[in-house]
């Protein structure tokens, strides 16, 4: 009888102790490719993105350069697509200048925030059953700004649910999550050819 109260106090601690769900398994995404600059004739830059997606997200198509297609996501069958474009542009407040190229609609902001000398926002387009996301984080590594703007590191992400299903506020909301989670760890970077 000792043994068996033993036994049960046992498994009760190490039931304790084990967490009730592991954490969401991610796939680390890996893409370099050389763009022109948006907005600067004649310059290029090396760009080159790490981040981690949610593994429940399908690859869909081949991987072309900088762009990543995911989907169908969840029973509102979302497809994502990731990009990322070097941009020249003026200088201002990284947080700014995601508020300004995503404005919050009515639905809003599912998810925001600042790294290091970048920031990334997440939104729902009102009147759509879409969802962006914009990153956006100075370029470090460059020969010469052309003044007066500066160059940006800019990622984007585009969730569309698919209009032939029938879709609730919670499968945009959670892939809306996990975009925000994908842009505050990600890692931009490169440099000017």
């Amino acid at each position: 009888m000792k043994l068996l109260l033993a036994g049960l106090a046992a498994a009760l601690v190490v039931a304790m102790l084990v967490p009730a769900s592991a954490p969401a398994a991610r796939v680390d995404v890996r893409a370099t490719g050389d763009v022109a600059v948006q907005g600067a004739d004649a310059m290029r830059y090396r760009l080159r993105l790490a981040y981690a997606v949610p593994s429940s997200w399908r690859p869909i198509g081949r991987r072309r350069g900088l762009t990543r297609r995911f989907g169908p996501i969840g029973s509102c069958r979302i497809r994502v697509t990731l990009t990322a474009a070097v941009v020249a542009d003026v200088p201002e407040d990284p947080v700014a200048r995601t508020v300004r190229l995503l404005p919050a609609g009515a639905p809003g902001v599912y998810d925001f925030g600042t790294r290091t000398n970048g920031a990334y926002r997440v939104a729902r387009r009102s009147g759509t059953g879409e969802l962006q996301a914009v990153l956006v984080k100075p370029a470090t590594t460059v020969k010469q700004q052309p003044a007066p703007r500066i160059l940006w590191i800019e990622m984007r992400a585009r969730a569309r649910v698919d209009p032939r299903t029938e879709c609730h506020s919670g499968g945009p909301r959670t892939v809306g999550q996990q975009l925000g989670d994908a842009f505050a760890a990600a890692r931009p970077g490169g440099f000017q050819l």
